[in-house]
């Protein structure tokens, strides 16, 4: 049986030297890790253990290893234990790169993409750069100094090394008046956003799901307020020409990835992919009826369950 250490960010010290986040983002992330603790339990093939921030608890199967100081997230001894380390971290700032650049160094073994690719996921702009130099369709990014390229007079404003809907805006393209290091603006873009669930290995991928986004604009900033996941949809392939392109230019995506995208009309247009487990994780078990800790079962299926659930996130 296998060791597997399991480490999300919010509820497992990541914060710890700082104030509790607010309860919705602490909500979305107990969402998730309950999941992922649950199947690798279930899974009857692991022995898990995972991170707990010593405020919180969590009602699940697993050991924890309480951490009151943030130093034990980085205690090589420690990792070594384990056979995997499956990290759950925010691009936000390189934090998911940097941790995973840290393990993969110490030669420890994850469960998650490459450092290299996710050091390109994690920059909204190199990302987007990327995406033109392998022509996939995606939504264009500019810096501060380019954004008279954007034709649109309503743009989005969002932080450069962000995550989520955190610090996502729309503005006006006059109202920005202070040139801001760290942000990047993108046409605005009217369509029906939606993500995708995909596991990525070295030679093939499986899409699981496509997830109905809930989004609304609330004083301008942008909020998911639910995910309906596993609904049908006339684009399959479409998406499915557009992760082949994806699975050929990034060879260093690996397991459980997660891709927003938003559709309009015709035309579907990549946001960003996310190299790491999203909230809609937690509805793939319900959908499917399959266990994500198992990709030499599910790999092999060649249907899609036409259940759905939806996530209530706020």
């Amino acid at each position: 049986m296998k060791k597997i250490l399991i480490y999300e960010h919010f509820t497992g010290g990541g914060i710890i030297n700082e104030e509790l986040c607010s309860t919705s983002l602490l909500s979305e992330a107990k969402i998730i890790v309950n999941s992922v603790i649950d199947e690798y339990c279930k899974s009857q093939e692991y022995q898990v253990c995972y991170f707990l921030d010593s405020r919180l608890e969590l009602d699940n199967l697993g050991q924890s290893i309480v951490v009151k100081n943030s130093k034990k997230l980085s205690d090589i001894k420690l990792l070594k234990t384990f056979d995997l380390i499956l990290p759950i971290l925010p691009e936000q700032d390189m934090k998911l790169y940097s941790y995973c650049k840290f393990l993969t160094e110490q030669n420890i073994k994850t469960l998650i993409s490459t450092p290299g690719t996710i050091r390109v996921l994690s920059d909204k702009f190199e990302f987007s750069s990327f995406c033109l130099k392998h022509n996939i369709p995606s939504v264009p990014s500019y810096l501060s100094n380019q954004i008279n390229a954007i034709k649109s007079n309503t743009i989005i404003e969002k932080d450069r090394y962000g995550v989520g809907c955190s610090h996502v805006k729309k503005i006006s393209k006059k109202d920005v008046i202070k040139r801001k290091k760290k942000v990047i603006y993108q046409p605005y873009i009217k369509g029906d956003h939606y993500s995708l669930c995909v596991y990525f290995e070295k030679k093939s991928f499986k899409l699981l799901t496509l997830n109905e986004q809930d989004i609304i604009f609330d004083n301008n900033c942008i909020k998911l307020r639910s995910l309906k996941v596993n609904i049908k949809n006339s684009h399959y392939l479409e998406i499915f020409s557009i992760l082949q392109k994806i699975h050929k230019f990034l060879p260093g995506l690996y397991a459980y990835v997660g891709i927003d995208i938003i559709i309009n009309g015709n035309k579907i247009l990549v946001i960003e992919i996310n190299p790491r487990l999203t909230t809609s994780f937690a509805g793939i078990k319900d959908t499917l009826g399959i266990n994500m800790s198992q990709p030499k079962k599910f790999m092999k299926l060649s249907n899609i369950n036409p259940r759905s659930q939806r996530i209530y996130l706020s």
